[in-house]
């Protein structure tokens, strides 16, 4: 459904390396990262590109199998006394 996937996959996995240099000792993340190795041929692939990158708003285009094309306006908020916390809300954009 996401649109450009493997630019998408590639910016998603620099972001979660992002949140984990928070955290490098945290047994859940581990074990999140070691499940993501087991099930996605891709996700160690992009792990150990060691990218780091933070989240950015911007647009975002889904492909919804029924109704098309679906863009949003991404926002995240980060909560500063909590860096664990964050909120990524999308508003609908119009399509032309």
């Amino acid at each position: 459904m996401i649109a450009d996937w493997p630019e998408r996959a590639r910016r998603l996995v620099a972001e979660f390396r992002a949140d984990y240099s928070r955290r490098p000792r945290d047994a859940e993340m581990q074990a999140l990262i070691d499940e993501l190795s087991e099930k996605s041929p891709l996700f160690p692939q992009l792990w150990r590109e060691q990218a780091v990158l933070h989240r950015e708003g911007g647009e975002r285009e889904f492909n919804h199998p029924v109704d098309g094309p679906q863009r949003f306006l991404q926002t995240a908020l980060l909560v500063a006394s909590r860096q664990e916390c964050k909120l990524v809300c999308l508003a609908p954009l119009i399509l032309d």
